[in-house]
């Protein structure tokens, strides 16, 4: 009888590299998939972050000037304005101007010089007051902002905040 010889092979075939190949490029195209989808995310939540924690503190100041104010010179009663002036019982603050200037909300109070309620790394596209009530007055007031230069929507912000007598 004739006796057989088995050989084993020790390398590796053309076919099982080329599946091996397909499966490592498979999972890298998953992996940086997550990463480019993760950055995105990232991005959007910093911009969001970034024009609320803008528009809460110039909402602060706007509230702050209101409660302290003695009267609403503009807008009138049902009116709405992109302009908020208030008397105040103080000659230096008299009046106190509030509004939009190339997209960044700013506020002159009595003759000092003009102060940025909003950074320059957010954009305010619309500002509105609407005056609400006579019997005790209050503005209702609507920020439309978003990082300069993005492409991502807008965020938008209602607060109305009613004068102290």
């Amino acid at each position: 009888m004739k006796s057989m010889k088995i050989t084993i092979s020790s390398g590796t075939t053309l076919i099982e590299l080329l599946i091996s190949s397909t499966i490592v490029a498979a999972l890298l195209i998953g992996v940086v998939g997550l990463a480019s989808m993760s950055f995105s995310i990232r991005g959007r939540t910093h911009a969001a972050l970034t024009v609320n924690e803008n528009l809460q503190f110039a909402f602060g100041r706007i509230s702050g000037s209101l409660v302290e104010a003695t009267g609403i010179l503009t807008p009138p009663l049902g009116s709405t304005s992109s302009t908020l002036a208030l008397t105040t019982s103080a000659s230096s603050t008299n009046p106190t101007i509030i509004q939009l200037a190339d997209g960044i909300i700013t506020i002159t109070q009595g003759t000092s010089t003009i102060s940025t309620l909003t950074s320059r790394e957010i954009e305010v596209i619309r500002l509105n007051f609407t005056r609400v009530s006579s019997t005790t007055p209050g503005v209702r007031i609507v920020a439309v902002a978003r990082l300069r230069e993005s492409v991502e929507m807008p965020l938008s912000v209602t607060t109305t905040v009613m004068i102290r007598r």
